[in-house]
């Protein structure tokens, strides 16, 4: 039973979600309201509140809770990092790419609405928080350091890219783009002819 009513619960969710893109994508963020999103979802007002507590959280991608088995998993794997965090990631890129239109428009809405890009902002330092947490546990070191702050954002950085890259050419399902550029972080500045990394500036001191 609970089963079920979380079922539901994620299929109202999805349907306001995807109600509040339309409308936003057609009439413009600014001029929607979330009575316009209830109507069109099909649900109350009230019942929107349930669920997103104003507007632009339903735009927003949906938090994915990642279970702690597949936590453990990443944690305690002895393969390549990259190619394991590309695994861990999988069960995450389904569910935000399931519907590539819906996402584009979310992601062209948020570059002209500070609001939602202020919400989607927030979900990509929550994940590098995660990840200084997990590569702290797998490496044994504390994820507070520089360093491993350091390599959560840049995993966090090259998630954006994939994710940025997907949205606007899709040749690729997330999951696999997210995947390319993780694995490409191995050997991205070996490629690098040496004279353009000696030209980049350096942080004066």
């Amino acid at each position: 039973m609970a089963n079920l009513r979380e079922r539901r619960r994620e299929q109202t969710a999805g349907a306001i979600r995807q109600a509040a893109i339309n409308l936003a994508y057609q009439h413009g963020l600014d001029h929607i309201t979330t009575e316009m999103i209830s109507e069109a979802a099909g649900i109350s007002p009230r019942t929107f509140f349930n669920y997103f507590p104003f507007k632009e959280a339903a735009l927003a991608p949906p938090r994915v809770d990642i279970e702690e088995s597949d936590k453990r998993r990443f944690v305690q794997s002895k393969g390549n990092l990259l190619a394991d965090l590309a695994i861990f990631l999988t069960p995450m890129l389904l569910c935000v790419g399931q519907d590539r239109e819906a996402t584009r428009r979310s992601y062209e809405i948020s570059l002209t609405a500070p609001k939602l890009l202020a919400l989607n902002n927030t979900l990509f330092l929550e994940f590098e928080d995660l990840m200084a947490t997990l590569l702290g546990a797998r490496l044994g070191r504390d994820p507070a350091s520089i360093e491993l702050r350091h390599m959560a954002a840049v995993i966090g950085a090259t998630v954006r890219m994939a994710f940025a890259a997907w949205v606007e050419e899709g040749s690729l399902p997330l999951g696999m783009a997210v995947e390319q550029r993780l694995l490409a972080l191995e050997t991205l500045f070996a490629q690098m002819p040496f004279s353009v990394l000696a030209d980049l500036p350096l942080v004066p001191h």
